[in-house]
Parts: C-alpha cells; sequence; structure tokens
C-alpha cells in the first residue's frame, strides 16, 4: 500500500497490492480507508476508494492504483489501511490477512519538514567541521524552519518532548535557517 507523504483535501492518488496467497484463484473486492491517528481505536474510519479485483491465481498479486476524493474531515495525521473481501463473501484457507494498516500521511494546507540526510566526517579533533543535512519539504505548502545539528554519543536522537531533555547527552553543534522549501 502506498500514499502521499501529505495532501490536501480533494484528489487522492495511492495504490494498493493484493495477493493470492490460497491454492485456488479468485477475485474480490478491496476496500481503501483512512484513519485519524490521533483518535485511537474508536476513530471513525474515512472510505477513500473501493476496487475490483480480477481474478488472481494462486501466489500471484496484482497492483491497483487507488483513485479517492478526501472532504470534510480535519486536518492531521491519517493512517491508510486497505481491506481485501470486506463483506467475507468468499471462504478462504486465512481470514486473518486480509488487512493492512500502512502509511502514514498529513492532511491540510501546511509545510511537513523531513530531514532525509545527515553527514559528517566519521572523525575529528575539538573546533569546527563540515557537515551537511538535507531538509526537504514534504507538506502541501512552502515554509522554513531552523535545522539544528547536534552530536551524540548515541546512535539516534529522541525528538523534543515537554518536561524531558531527550538531548541531554547531545550537544548542539551548530544551527541555520532554511531556505524556503
Amino acid at each position: 500500500m502506498a500514499g502521499p507523504p501529505s495532501t490536501s483535501l480533494g484528489p487522492f492518488n495511492g495504490s494498493v497490492t493484493v495477493c493470492n496467497q490460497g491454492t485456488v484463484g479468485g477475485s474480490t473486492e478491496v476496500e481503501v480507508h483512512a484513519t485519524w491517528e490521533q483518535g485511537g481505536s474508536s476513530s471513525p474510519s474515512l472510505p477513500i476508494a473501493t476496487l475490483s479485483i480480477g481474478f488472481l491465481p494462486p501466489g500471484q498479486c496484482q497492483t491497483q492504483p487507488v483513485r479517492g476524493w478526501l472532504r470534510g474531515v480535519a486536518a492531521g495525521v491519517y493512517v491508510l489501511g486497505a481491506v481485501a473481501d470486506p463483506g467475507h463473501t468468499t471462504p478462504e484457507l486465512q481470514e486473518d490477512n486480509n488487512s493492512k494498516v500502512d502509511g502514514r500521511f498529513g492532511l491540510g494546507v501546511r509545510p511537513d519538514f523531513v530531514v532525509t540526510e545527515v553527514s559528517g566526517p566519521p572523525s575529528t579533533i575539538p573546533g569546527s567541521f563540515i557537515a551537511a543535512v538535507t531538509v526537504c519539504n514534504s507538506g502541501t505548502a512552502p515554509g522554513k524552519t531552523q535545522v539544528d545539528l547536534y552530536a551524540s554519543p548515541t546512535p539516534g536522537l529522541l525528538p523534543p518532548m515537554p518536561g524531558l531533555s531527550p538531548l541531554a547527552h547531545a550537544r548542539l553543534v551548530g544551527s541555520m535557517p532554511s531556505n524556503s522549501l
């Protein structure tokens, strides 16, 4: 399943791959939904599209484009999901593998800055060094942001959280505003 990293209200384009893991061929329908990530398990599912999957021989897969429309929903982070044979009309060897939740996407008109690459020297002496950071905007609107570079003795950094100092063991070594992205 694949969808855009972000979109605004209106047309939605993605794709879904359906595989027949059974021992005989068959066809089915697939329903594609979006669920608001912050809503928990009681969040309603927003239907995006229903697809008809033609005959699939055993062991074969088929990728279909998903073209739908998003309207009347709040901005935020959504999770994409698909269900094959939603009405349970086809007897299958396994019924518990008919759904998949995968792919988060942002909905709204905002920038969404993503650090896609950070590189620096494998070692350095105290003082200055050169590092490179690539920041992309996968959102639906342009914007600028501040990019901070940290050096850490651990392999990862946690996002800042109120009341905690996840960067306590890391040191801020550089900061720079981005151009409009």
